[in-house]
Protein backbone atom coordinates (compact mmCIF):
# COMPACT_ATOMS: atom_id res chain seq x y z
CA UNK A 1 0.00 0.00 0.00
CA UNK A 2 3.04 2.25 0.16
CA UNK A 3 2.71 2.20 -3.59
CA UNK A 4 -0.72 3.86 -3.32
CA UNK A 5 0.68 6.67 -1.18
CA UNK A 6 3.55 7.14 -3.64
CA UNK A 7 1.14 7.26 -6.59
CA UNK A 8 -1.07 9.84 -4.86
CA UNK A 9 1.99 11.89 -3.90
CA UNK A 10 3.38 11.82 -7.44
CA UNK A 11 0.04 12.79 -8.91
CA UNK A 12 -0.44 15.62 -6.40
CA UNK A 13 3.06 16.97 -7.04
CA UNK A 14 2.44 17.01 -10.81
CA UNK A 15 -0.86 18.83 -10.33
CA UNK A 16 0.27 21.03 -7.41
CA UNK A 17 -0.94 24.29 -8.93
CA UNK A 18 -4.33 22.88 -9.94
CA UNK A 19 -7.48 21.88 -8.17
CA UNK A 20 -7.15 18.12 -7.71
CA UNK A 21 -10.21 15.92 -7.83
CA UNK A 22 -10.55 12.44 -6.42
CA UNK A 23 -12.03 10.99 -9.59
CA UNK A 24 -8.83 11.73 -11.49
CA UNK A 25 -6.66 10.19 -8.78
CA UNK A 26 -8.90 7.12 -8.56
CA UNK A 27 -8.63 6.68 -12.31
CA UNK A 28 -4.84 6.96 -12.14
CA UNK A 29 -4.52 4.29 -9.45
CA UNK A 30 -7.30 2.13 -10.94
CA UNK A 31 -9.65 2.17 -7.96
CA UNK A 32 -13.14 3.50 -7.59
CA UNK A 33 -13.31 6.77 -5.69
CA UNK A 34 -14.69 5.02 -2.59
CA UNK A 35 -12.04 2.24 -2.75
CA UNK A 36 -9.30 4.85 -3.03
CA UNK A 37 -10.58 6.82 -0.05
CA UNK A 38 -11.07 3.74 2.11
CA UNK A 39 -7.72 2.10 1.30
CA UNK A 40 -5.76 5.32 1.58
CA UNK A 41 -7.24 6.21 4.98
CA UNK A 42 -6.73 2.67 6.28
CA UNK A 43 -3.08 2.59 5.26
CA UNK A 44 -1.94 6.15 5.93
CA UNK A 45 -4.28 7.51 8.57
CA UNK A 46 -5.07 10.46 6.30
CA UNK A 47 -7.97 11.14 4.01
CA UNK A 48 -6.82 11.66 0.42
CA UNK A 49 -7.97 15.27 0.53
CA UNK A 50 -6.29 15.86 3.90
CA UNK A 51 -3.04 14.36 2.65
CA UNK A 52 -3.05 16.48 -0.51
CA UNK A 53 -3.79 19.59 1.54
CA UNK A 54 -0.82 18.73 3.75
CA UNK A 55 1.45 18.31 0.71
CA UNK A 56 0.29 21.62 -0.75
CA UNK A 57 0.81 23.47 2.52
CA UNK A 58 4.29 21.98 2.97
CA UNK A 59 5.17 23.14 -0.55
CA UNK A 60 3.78 26.61 0.18
CA UNK A 61 5.74 26.79 3.43
CA UNK A 62 8.99 26.04 1.59
CA UNK A 63 8.17 28.71 -0.97
CA UNK A 64 7.43 31.28 1.73
CA UNK A 65 10.72 30.45 3.42
CA UNK A 66 12.43 31.08 0.08
CA UNK A 67 10.96 34.56 -0.26
CA UNK A 68 7.93 33.86 -2.47
CA UNK A 69 4.99 36.14 -1.70
CA UNK A 70 1.96 34.74 0.09
CA UNK A 71 -0.29 35.30 -2.92
CA UNK A 72 2.17 33.63 -5.32
CA UNK A 73 2.65 30.64 -2.97
CA UNK A 74 -1.14 30.26 -2.75
CA UNK A 75 -1.43 30.38 -6.54
CA UNK A 76 1.47 27.95 -7.04
CA UNK A 77 -0.20 25.47 -4.72
CA UNK A 78 -3.59 25.53 -6.40
CA UNK A 79 -5.60 27.71 -4.06
CA UNK A 80 -8.38 29.68 -5.74
CA UNK A 81 -8.48 32.39 -3.10
CA UNK A 82 -5.92 33.94 -0.82
CA UNK A 83 -8.41 33.78 2.04
CA UNK A 84 -8.87 30.02 1.61
CA UNK A 85 -5.11 29.53 1.56
CA UNK A 86 -4.59 31.65 4.68
CA UNK A 87 -7.28 29.75 6.59
CA UNK A 88 -5.86 26.35 5.62
CA UNK A 89 -2.32 27.47 6.47
CA UNK A 90 -3.30 28.83 9.86
CA UNK A 91 -5.28 25.66 10.64
CA UNK A 92 -2.24 23.48 9.79
CA UNK A 93 0.54 25.53 11.39
CA UNK A 94 -1.20 27.70 13.98
CA UNK A 95 -0.13 31.01 12.46
CA UNK A 96 -0.59 32.93 9.23
CA UNK A 97 1.55 32.54 6.11
CA UNK A 98 2.44 36.24 6.42
CA UNK A 99 3.99 35.47 9.77
CA UNK A 100 6.05 32.66 8.18
CA UNK A 101 7.53 35.15 5.70
CA UNK A 102 8.16 37.63 8.49
CA UNK A 103 10.09 35.00 10.50
CA UNK A 104 12.24 34.19 7.48
CA UNK A 105 12.91 37.85 6.72
CA UNK A 106 14.00 38.46 10.32
CA UNK A 107 16.52 35.60 10.13
CA UNK A 108 18.38 37.29 7.28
Amino acid sequence: MCDLKEKVTTYAEKKMNEKINLEEIAEQVRYSKSQLCRKFKKNTGYTVKGYITKLKLEAARKQLRNGITVSKAAENCGYDTLNGFEKAYKKEYGYSPKRERKFENEKE
